[in-house]
């Protein structure tokens, strides 16, 4: 990715398991990089492309979540917290 990233760290995505239907917890990392939230599996993976990416400037929506530390981001039907 270039350029220096705005933010970076550990997030837990909220992710449906395919084979089950279940909802389960991922830690992935992240890279906020202007409106761009990109997320790899861990830092060591940023100079590759990105596992999934979230655009922030169309159509997305934060709240801040039941715990201190958590928000949700919405963009479309994807969903990060």
């Amino acid at each position: 990715m270039a350029g220096s990233p705005s933010l970076d760290g550990w997030l837990q995505r909220l992710a449906k398991v395919m084979s089950n239907g279940k909802e389960m917890w991922q830690r992935r990392w992240f890279v906020l990089q202007g409106n761009t939230l990109c997320f790899y599996n861990s830092p060591d993976e940023v100079s590759g492309p990105p596992k999934w990416t979230l655009d922030l400037q169309h159509g997305s929506k934060a709240f801040i979540g039941s715990e201190p530390t958590r928000i949700e981001l919405y963009a479309g039907s994807e969903k990060a917290s």
